[in-house]
C-alpha cells in the first residue's frame, strides 16, 4: 500500500506566535514481526527524501521499537500504522514518530516504561525483553502515549536540527558520582 502524504498549516496554539507547517506521510503495516523491518526502511527512505539523513539511525531505531511493541502487545489482526511529521514553526523544527495499533496492551492500560529488566528471578538468567521504551526515552527528545477509543497511538520527537545538534558535549557532561545502582537489587 503507498504512503499516505498530506501537508498542512496549523493554526498558531495558545503558545506559538507563529503558525506550525506540519507535512506527513503515514504507512499502513500488518501485524507481523517483518513490520518492524519495513517500517524501518520506510521511515529511513523518507528522511533521506526530506534531507535529514543525520536522523537516520535514530528514527529507525525508535520506529523499530514502537512497531515491534505495537505488533507484540497490540491486536493480532487489525493493522498497526506510523506516521512521521515533520514539524517546522518559527522556534524549531522536529520529526514526530507516532505508531498506532487497535488492541488494548497486555492489560488494557497505557504503555508505559518499566524498570529496566535485569537478571532473571533465579539470579542467573539475563532478560532480553522490556528495554524499547527506554531506548526511545534514551534516544528522543520528548515521547509519550495518547490513549484512542480503539487503541494506542505511541509518539517520539527528533529535533531535525544539524547533526549533533542535541548532543550533550563530554565537558557538560556531569563529574560527581552518579546516584545509579546497577545490577540486581
Amino acid at each position: 500500500m503507498p504512503p499516505f502524504v498530506s501537508a498542512q498549516v496549523e493554526p498558531a496554539g495558545p503558545t506559538f506566535g507563529q503558525a506550525e507547517l506540519q507535512v506527513s506521510v503515514t504507512w499502513v503495516l500488518p501485524p507481523a514481526a517483518g513490520s518492524a523491518q519495513t517500517a524501518r526502511r520506510q521511515v529511513g527512505a523518507q528522511l533521506e527524501a526530506w534531507g535529514l539523513r543525520h536522523l537516520i539511525d535514530e528514527a529507525e531505531l525508535i520506529i523499530s521499537e514502537l512497531v515491534t511493541n505495537a505488533v507484540r502487545h497490540g491486536s493480532k489482526v487489525e493493522p498497526v500504522w506510523h506516521t512521521m511529521r515533520r514539524i517546522s514553526s518559527d522556534r524549531d523544527d522536529m520529526i514526530r514518530l507516532e505508531v498506532g495499533d487497535c488492541g488494548g496492551g497486555e492489560s488494557g492500560s497505557v504503555p508505559a516504561r518499566r524498570e529496566v529488566p535485569g537478571l532473571g528471578a533465579d539470579g542467573g538468567e539475563l532478560l532480553c525483553s522490556g528495554r524499547g521504551l527506554f531506548l526511545v526515552e534514551a534516544v528522543s527528545s520528548d515521547w509519550g502515549v495518547w490513549r484512542l477509543p480503539h487503541g494506542h497511538v505511541v509518539w517520539a520527537v527528533l529535533p531535525a536540527g544539524e547533526a549533533g545538534a542535541g548532543m550533550i558535549r563530554a565537558e557538560e557532561l556531569p563529574t560527581e558520582e552518579l546516584p545509579y545502582e546497577y545490577g540486581p537489587k
